[in-house]
């Protein structure tokens, strides 16, 4: 995202501190997905590990981060769609408010790790 946002790779500390911040300061957004015990780590852990460098983010990151920079995200997928009818290989983070122009385009490879896509 630092990419994306700064144009250069050199602010993804910053990016990642204004994410984990964005986290603490509104911890709703994490409550519902981390869950203490049976090896899920707490609210904080998850907080903690995030804040690390080198922590690969996830969907709770990314909307964070659409939210802190006000802005869309899409991320791109080639997971198979559960039946025919459902053909959703593209998902937006709007978060709520968020102006143009809409920053980052990624592409998740293995539902893990989520690399930017450069047009």
């Amino acid at each position: 995202m630092s990419q994306h946002l700064y144009g250069t790779q050199a602010m993804h500390a910053l990016v990642r501190q204004k994410v984990v911040s964005h986290l603490r300061a509104n911890p709703s957004l994490i409550l519902h997905f981390a869950a203490a015990g049976d090896s899920h780590l707490s609210a904080e852990e998850y907080l903690q590990e995030m804040a690390k460098n080198k922590t690969w983010g996830d969907e709770i990151t990314l909307a964070a981060m659409a939210e802190a920079y006000r802005c869309s995200i899409f991320v791109l997928s080639c997971i198979t769609p559960v039946s025919s009818t459902q053909r959703r290989y593209i998902t937006s983070i709007y978060p709520d408010g968020a102006q143009g122009p809409h920053y980052g385009f990624y592409y998740v490879q293995n539902s893990r790790h989520y690399m930017p896509l450069y047009f």
